[in-house]
């Protein structure tokens, strides 16, 4: 007896809708990453949330997404117009010898130095120095990108991830005013310390090139070169690492982990931050969390 027309026919399971979105999603934001990169910019969170709120508008859910983002991204950006408060404007003594001194005792020498001795040649640029190069550069990026994955999944970890963030930022700011420290790289320039290469200033130039300008808020905002205890280079990854822990998504989490070690690394090696500025930098980000995910966000 024959079988019945396709009854062995195999079954087409079509992608979930959703799914589609996401990964539209996705490669959109691959895409403007690539682009800011590619013309040396800085992904900053008032440009961030214009590309967002097109995607969000474009899925029908921009009304959510203003009420979500807005208080966020305004409270972050007045943290950012805060920052460019420095030891100018407060006449605090900036800290430059004690950090040296503590991190020689700590290490036996400055380990940005000896990391630079070993494994950066300023003549044969290694495929490592752009990875750590582009690593560095994601700092708005990641943990924009992480909250807005948050927020269309889970609205509850996102709340308590830009809570984090916000408390982080505003706790290193008070920092920043009342214990300004000079970073390796200027301490170099300055005679503190032995020659140090900004090698982001090397390896940018090549993969990167002029033309693009997109306007953004932090054109009027100044920068605070003392900015450098706590490391919110290094906080935000370990920020990013704990809430992926949190969804309990194994390649998200092993995602956050291999990042988050790769920022701690290049902001030593590219000689930005002291590896005690990592240090205080994940405490800060530990105890935000804490603070908010088990006190502000407790069960009843």
């Amino acid at each position: 007896m024959s079988n019945a027309v396709g009854q062995n026919e195999p079954t087409v399971k079509k992608m979930p809708h959703s799914r589609k979105i996401y990964i539209g999603i996705s490669i959109y934001f691959i895409f403007l990453v690539f682009t800011m990169f590619r013309h040396n910019l800085w992904f900053s969170p008032d440009q961030f949330i214009i590309f967002a709120l097109f995607v969000a508008v474009f899925v029908g859910r921009g009304k959510k997404f203003l009420s979500s983002w807005a208080p966020f991204i305004l409270l972050f950006l007045g943290y950012e117009a805060l920052r460019g408060i420095n030891p100018e404007h407060t006449k605090i003594a900036v800290n430059i010898t004690n950090i040296i001194d503590l991190e020689k005792a700590l290490f036996r020498s400055i380990p940005t130095i000896w990391l630079q001795k070993i494994i950066f040649n300023p003549h044969n640029l290694k495929s490592y120095d752009f990875y750590f190069s582009i690593i560095y550069m994601s700092h708005f990026v990641a943990f924009l990108s992480f909250a807005f994955a948050l927020w269309w999944k889970k609205n509850i970890l996102f709340q308590q991830f830009t809570f984090t963030i916000l408390l982080l930022s505003y706790l290193a700011f008070i920092t920043f005013i009342f214990f300004p420290v000079m970073p390796p790289w200027m301490a170099s320039e300055q005679g503190y310390l032995p020659h140090i290469y900004r090698i982001m200033y090397l390896t940018t130039p090549i993969y990167t090139q002029p033309g693009l300008n997109v306007p953004t808020i932090y054109s009027v905002f100044s920068s605070n070169n003392y900015a450098a205890i706590p490391s919110l280079h290094s906080a935000y990854p370990f920020v990013i690492l704990l809430f992926s822990i949190l969804t309990k998504r194994k390649i998200l989490i092993l995602t956050s982990l291999i990042y988050t070690l790769s920022v701690w690394f290049a902001v030593v090696y590219l000689g930005e931050h002291y590896v005690i500025d990592v240090i205080i930098g994940v405490i800060y980000a530990l105890v935000s969390f804490k603070v908010i995910h088990n006190f502000a966000f407790k069960k009843n």
